[in-house]
């Protein structure tokens, strides 16, 4: 088909053609790169940070690129309180704009990547990230259509509990919700953590997740648990209910449930915790059920036990032998030991080649583990088939 159009038409379109490349492809490059400048925008980004609370420094260049579109790159970004404490520091930053706000001559950002992330995680804990965008500055939209952050290399600096270090987050709009993957390593890169989920609203100062995943692991180790989950803001509390999951080690997998727990900077609270496993080989079945009612972890550094039980047993073919056992108030404080003045057992075993067949005891007393020296003492009343038992035990590196 041949269109026949005039010179007029030839020339409205040529215009409206010119004319659409100059407003969406001219304008936003001669904005961008040949009025772009360094110091209004430095300027700028700082003006979107509370400056009641906190301070915020670009030691480094603030520099325009090419970066899934046109984006700004920055280096070398600190923030500290108002004492001069270091909470954060970003080594690089990249924050792509928006191509429809850069037609109209403005700045916003709806992505970005940080490459190398230093936090202070005692400042952080101390001094938290509250009200870090000052809501009330006249380029507070700058940051307000950001759809996807990626955070990489994040890092534990001063002296800190548990550091973290080779870190990632990555969070990303996913209609009305929120998606999130946060994963780095502890001790050294002895043992690794991962946390995805997906935060579905925000309730006043409230946080609810669809559904909060984590795994922990090791070389030996491997913990999988799932929870329904709330983050409140202003306590920075993390409320967990309902937590299943799993535990492998070795080549054994156990169930693992904890009714709720409650996390924050300062510890952990968890109520009435199980864990089971039962396996079989060569023969052998065991089967071993772990229940506490209440652990507090204070600081994360001692833990302290309301109540744990413990029931062990073990069949070999015509040989049985179980165990239960509870510990109350069981303390245990990094770089001393566990240690628990009401401990009881009831053992039992049973074998053809016994006289009666069985042996029973019963045991009631203090039991400690100290691992500076690596050594368990146990001082336990009772009696064994009904003969009065004393117990003064000390094993030393598992050898009694």
């Amino acid at each position: 088909m041949r269109l026949n159009l005039s010179r007029t038409k030839i020339r409205v379109l040529f215009w409206s053609i010119f004319l659409l490349l100059m407003i969406t492809v001219v304008m936003p490059f001669f904005f961008f790169f040949y009025l772009f400048d360094e110091e209004q925008v430095k300027q700028t980004i700082i003006n979107q940070f509370d400056s009641k609370n906190y301070n915020v420094a670009i030691d480094g260049m603030v520099v325009p690129k090419l970066w899934h579109g046109m984006s700004l790159d920055l280096s070398s970004i600190i923030l500290t309180t108002k004492t001069d404490n270091t909470i954060l520091k970003i080594h690089n930053m990249s924050c792509k704009l928006s191509w429809l706000n850069l037609i109209l001559g403005r700045y916003r950002v709806n992505r970005v990547s940080i490459n190398g992330l230093d936090v202070n995680q005692n400042n952080l804990m101390q001094n938290g990230l509250a009200n870090l965008l000052n809501v009330s500055a006249k380029d507070n939209t700058l940051f307000s259509n950001i759809d996807r952050v990626d955070v990489f290399g994040v890092d534990s600096v001063g002296k800190t509990i548990y550091p973290i270090n080779n870190g990632t987050l990555k969070i990303a709009q996913n209609g009305l919700g929120v998606n999130f993957t946060l994963g780095f390593k502890l001790l050294n890169g002895q043992i690794y953590f991962m946390l995805n989920g997906e935060v579905n609203s925000l309730d006043g100062n409230t946080l609810k997740f669809d559904e909060l995943n984590a795994r922990v692991y090791n070389t030996f180790t491997n913990i999988n648990i799932g929870a329904k989950a709330k983050y409140v803001i202003g306590s920075k509390t993390f409320l967990l209910n309902n937590l299943v999951g799993n535990v492998q080690f070795n080549n054994y997998v156990g169930s693992l449930s904890i009714q709720n727990a409650n996390l924050d900077f300062t510890g952990a609270i968890l109520n009435n915790a199980i864990f089971q496993v039962d396996f079989t080989k060569n023969l052998v079945t065991n089967h071993l059920l772990v229940n506490v009612d209440k652990l507090s972890y204070a600081n994360f550094e001692s833990v302290v036990v309301g109540k744990l039980l413990v029931q062990y047993s073990v069949n070999v073919p015509g040989i049985k032998f179980g165990m239960d056992s509870t510990l109350e108030n069981l303390i245990y404080a990094k770089n001393a030991g566990i240690y628990s003045n009401q401990c009881s057992s009831q053992l039992s075993f049973s074998s053809p080649s016994l006289k009666n067949n069985a042996l029973n005891a019963i045991l009631n007393g203090k039991c400690a583990y100290n691992l500076n020296s690596n050594t368990m003492h146990l001082i336990l009343d009772g009696n064994l088939n009904n003969a009065l038992l004393n117990l003064d035990l000390l094993i030393l590196n598992n050898k009694p």
